[in-house]
C-alpha cells in the first residue's frame, strides 16, 4: 500500500508514464522550469 501526502505545491505538468519517453518529457519540462510532476506504477520484480 502506498502513502500519499497533500502539499500546497503547484505542478504545472503531470508526466504519466515512464520509460524514456516520460523521463523524457520530465526532464524537458523542467529545463524549461515548468515543474513538472512524475507518476509511474511500480515494476513487478517477478520473473515471467
Amino acid at each position: 500500500m502506498s502513502t500519499v501526502t497533500a502539499t500546497n505545491d503547484v505542478h504545472e505538468v503531470l508526466v504519466i508514464g515512464s520509460g524514456p519517453a516520460g523521463y523524457t518529457a520530465a526532464l524537458c519540462t523542467a529545463r524549461d522550469e515548468l515543474k513538472p510532476l512524475s507518476s509511474a506504477a511500480p515494476h513487478s520484480s517477478a520473473a515471467h
